[in-house]
Parts: structure tokens; sequence; C-alpha cells
């Protein structure tokens, strides 16, 4: 009944590994942003673009709730950005999401 709404991207796969996806334009365009995930975004930013006290942070939680995930989104962003449409494309997802 759900499938004539719902499809599964064929490129989905089931985790991230940051040494061997690091770069990878497909993973960073499937990345779905959520409020919680901006937050995390946010506060790495801040600490590295303006200095911010905490010198060091722990990202925990479950297994499979997206750490790694954000991790390389967040490399990507604030790495020498190769590829503007991948960048454009990340900041657009996020900017519809966090609109604080």
């Amino acid at each position: 009944m759900y499938d004539q709404y719902i499809t599964i991207n064929k490129k989905f796969k089931s985790s991230v590994n940051l040494q061997y996806d690091l770069g990878n334009v497909d993973k960073l365009l499937q990345y779905v942003p959520t409020t919680d995930l901006c937050d995390v975004i946010k506060s790495y930013a801040k600490s590295v673009l303006f200095g911010d006290a905490y010198r060091s942070t722990l990202l925990a939680g479950p297994y499979g709730k997206g750490k790694s995930y954000i991790m390389l989104v967040i490399t990507y962003l604030l790495s020498k950005r190769e590829n503007r449409e991948v960048f454009e494309a990340l900041l657009r997802k996020i900017s519809a999401i966090d609109v604080n």
C-alpha cells in the first residue's frame, strides 16, 4: 500500500566511515538535517571559527543515530570546499530546518 508513496534510495548505505566517505558527494547530498543536528553543527562551527572556549567535546549517542554522518557534514562544511554546489546544497538544507 505504501509503496505507491515511498521509494527506497538505491544508493542508501547503512553506515558512514569518515576515513572512506570524506568528500563523498552522494553521501553529503543525501544528508537530512534535523533541528537537533543543526544545533550540533552550529556549536562545532562556532567553536572552530570563533575560538570558543571549548577545546574538546564529546559527541555521544546510541549506535545508528548519525554521529559519524554529522561529523562528515561538519568536516566538509569547515574544510576547503572543492565543490561549491554541494556546499550550497548543504547550506540550503540546513537553513530550511534551522530558522534561528
